[in-house]
This record gives structure tokens, sequence and C-alpha cells, in this order.
């Protein structure tokens, strides 16, 4: 019962956290203002787990939703704890493979 409701509260914090976002996504914009940040990798790694956010956070979301009508809480919270940092990775995976 515990888990369930640590997995919900989570679920519910991370959907929560997607009413901001289409603030952040306009200000990504402003991210390629200078014309030398085209090519820093850093602008373009936080660019890319900016626009990348929700879809990490709504698949996650998804499948925790999936198991927990399952009564398998323990792959739901798993789901849920993968779904926000998919977007760090995605981040830090464009900043090791940039030629």
């Amino acid at each position: 019962m515990l888990l369930r409701l640590f997995t919900i509260i989570i679920n519910a914090a991370l959907l929560l956290s997607l009413f901001p976002w289409p603030l952040f996504l306009f200000a990504s914009i402003f991210l390629f203002d200078s014309p030398t940040s085209t090519s820093n990798p850093l602008i373009w790694s936080t660019a890319w787990s900016t626009w990348l956010y929700p879809v990490f956070v709504l698949l996650g979301s998804m499948k925790a939703y999936k198991y927990t009508g399952e009564r398998n809480y323990a792959t739901a919270l798993k789901w849920t704890a993968l779904s926000a940092p998919l977007s760090l990775l995605t981040s830090l995976t464009l900043l090791t493979h940039w030629q």
C-alpha cells in the first residue's frame, strides 16, 4: 500500500512538472541567440533534454499507470523513477558523442 501511494505521489509530481514546460520550451529558442552557440555541444544537449522532457515523463507515467492497474507496484515505481532521468541521459549522451 505504501509503495502504491509513493508511486502515485511521484508520478503526480512529474506530471505536474509538465505545466511549466511550455515556458522552458519557449525559452530554449534563446539558447541559440549567439552565432557561435550552434557549435556548442552543451547548448545542444540542454536544448534536446528540454525538448524531449515531456516525451520521457509521459512514457514513464503511462507505463507506471499500466503496472499500477496490474497491481505490480515495484515495476510501476521503476518506470516512474526512470522517466525524468532519461531526459538527462539523453543530454549526457549527446555530450559524450559530440563530434
